[in-house]
């Protein structure tokens, strides 16, 4: 998975935090290359509880994650992936922001706990 340590991310890291994305972002790449954005992006929005119909637009990003503790490597401390998406769904359009690691949580039976932590806006078209 294409993995971005943007500019924004680098605001909120520390200088070891810095060079530890950009191992994450290369470990993602060579380890995790059945999967991509787009392949998280659908699970979020199954979990925000939307059926997806399309992808619009899905990106990964390496951020801060007071949540996480060395869950992709020894040394990767708080450091997680922001997956966000923009999809269309049977009920409209959603916005969905969330770290991989609640993404991984998901179970598609009771998904409360990833809704509570996830970034979620949807639209509806009014007639």
């Amino acid at each position: 998975m294409k993995v971005m340590v943007s500019q924004e991310s680098k605001k909120y890291l520390t200088a070891e935090e810095y060079d530890n994305a950009k191992r994450l972002a290369k470990h993602m790449k060579e380890e995790d290359d059945e999967w991509g954005a787009t392949d998280y992006a659908k699970l979020a929005v199954r979990g925000a509880g939307g059926d997806v119909v399309e992808i619009l637009k899905a990106s990964a990003t390496v951020m801060g994650n007071t949540r996480a503790y060395d869950i992709y490597f020894e040394g990767s401390g708080r450091l997680d992936i922001w997956i966000e998406t923009t999809a269309l769904t049977a009920e409209g359009f959603v916005i969905v922001g969330a770290y991989l690691s609640d993404i991984y949580g998901i179970t598609g039976t009771d998904d409360k706990d990833f809704q509570r932590h996830a970034f979620i806006r949807r639209f509806k078209e009014v007639k």
